[in-house]
């Protein structure tokens, strides 16, 4: 069996974690190109911005009153004298013109309306005191009445033309996550459409003739698909688009297959689980191998690795590249027990989708929580389940404690549910409690 090695791992067996994660995180960032679509704006939440934005108008677009008050000059809002004629009212959505300028007159202007020429300052219509009477519901005295007003500096509720925005200043730099505020932000401009990235095409697909989907009868011998569906359920909730198909042991029906879906769906990645170890049926592994040995199917295997990762579990891992139609399609081959599949997506597929994004991953730390010591084996980096809580000191800061499952079994889907991190031991470092490790967060 051939194979070829990427340039980009290191050229000795077993290969370091860290070498690993950053061998894959190479080959995929630089060949996961990033699609872009216009959508209208009520289908961008969560979605990230493509490029700039700057503001069409400012915001505000005219000054406008914060209050239900009285609209003063700047020179009313300070004089001795407190008592003012009652103007016409200003409703909010109005455009008030020609309206007299004078430091006697105030006018009743409402929340959002627009302030009068020459009008500075706003007294709330709670520091009033109508002079003919009680006034309306709302506390207002009629036109043409007097009113009693509080003192008020200039600009006193008022909210400024361009107070939160300028015209043409960066309203949203491009990768910019659309929130529901910066989604109102934006239809605060009238911007109805906006060039948002696409979601990443993965392709999931599990192999072996022991796989059952649900809702079938459970036949000897045979397990239901626990890791497609969980990987498909991990690439939704990084915003990918997923497909998830399944083959047999066959090789040709697994190269079908995959030829198939190549042309149908032209995914950015091809994820692929299980049937890549050593046995008779490693159908995945086989498959690559006669792509990459020869090539009938019009797809054409450029780059085939599969080898071992100095780490428990997920220690067999392959790489690929495939070439079709004029396109580069990587696909990541991970261990098929559910464990081993699971950590394999956190460790090596996540941090990418999320650098694709903008995010780099944080290195956190916490402290150890042990019954009793545990030794991690030798010669390889262990990874544990475990459950992650807080402890808040006395000095008010956050420690994190990671609590670890000691059953490390690949196979324990059920116990993997009920962590929330994932921890990282030294190999062969004996653990007593108390050590500050590393943790992925589940």
């Amino acid at each position: 069996m051939t194979t070829h090695l990427p340039s980009s791992l290191p050229d000795r067996a077993p290969i370091a974690p860290g070498d690993y994660a950053q061998a894959v995180s190479d080959l995929l960032v630089t060949r996961l190109h990033r699609r872009t679509e216009s959508l209208p704006l009520d289908q961008c939440l969560g979605r990230q911005l493509a490029s700039d934005l700057q503001a069409l108008y400012p915001a505000p677009s005219f000054a406008n009153s914060q209050m239900d008050g009285y609209a003063l000059t700047a020179q009313a809002g300070g004089q001795a004298n407190r008592t003012f004629r009652v103007g016409q009212d200003i409703a909010a959505g109005s455009a008030p013109k020609n309206l007299e300028i004078n430091d006697s007159i105030a006018y009743p202007i409402m929340t959002g309306a627009p302030l009068p020429q020459g009008y500075e300052t706003v007294v709330p219509v709670e520091q009033s005191r109508p002079l003919s009477g009680p006034g309306d519901d709302a506390g207002f005295a009629a036109q043409g009445e007097f009113v009693e007003l509080a003192p008020a500096p200039p600009g006193q509720f008022v909210r400024s033309t361009g107070e939160d925005i300028k015209a043409g200043d960066l309203l949203a730099p491009a990768g910019s996550t659309v929130t529901p505020a910066l989604a109102g932000a934006l239809a605060a401009q009238g911007i109805e459409k906006v060039e948002i990235y696409s979601p990443p095409r993965l392709l999931v697909v599990t192999g072996g003739d022991e796989l059952t989907n649900g809702g079938t009868r459970l036949q000897a011998g045979r397990i239901f698909d626990a890791n497609g569906p969980m990987l498909q359920a991990l690439a939704q909730e990084d915003g990918c688009q997923v497909r998830r198909v399944s083959s047999t042991d066959a090789v040709e029906s697994f190269i079908n297959l995959l030829v198939g879906e190549l042309a149908r769906q032209k995914p950015d990645l091809v994820v692929t689980s299980g049937g890549i170890s050593h046995g008779k049926y490693e159908v995945i592994r086989r498959a690559l191998t006669h792509l990459a040995e020869r090539s009938p199917e019009g797809v054409r295997v450029t780059d085939c690795w599969f080898g071992h990762v100095s780490q428990q579990p997920a220690g067999p891992q392959g790489l690929a590249l495939l070439e079709t139609a004029g396109l580069t399609v990587p696909v990541l081959c991970l261990p098929g027990n559910p464990v081993s599949t699971l950590i394999s997506y956190h460790l090596l597929i996540r941090p990418v989708l999320g650098r694709l994004k903008g995010q780099e991953p944080e290195r956190t730390v916490g402290r150890l929580v042990l019954g009793e010591r545990i030794q991690a084996p030798a010669q390889k980096t262990q990874f544990l389940r475990a459950r992650l809580r807080y402890l808040v000191t006395e000095g008010g800061a956050r420690q994190a404690l990671v609590e670890p499952d000691t059953a490390t079994g690949s196979h324990l889907l059920h116990r993997a549910a009920q962590a929330n991190a994932l921890i990282e031991l030294e190999p062969g470092v004996t653990y007593k409690g108390g050590e500050t490790v590393r943790y992925y967060q589940l």
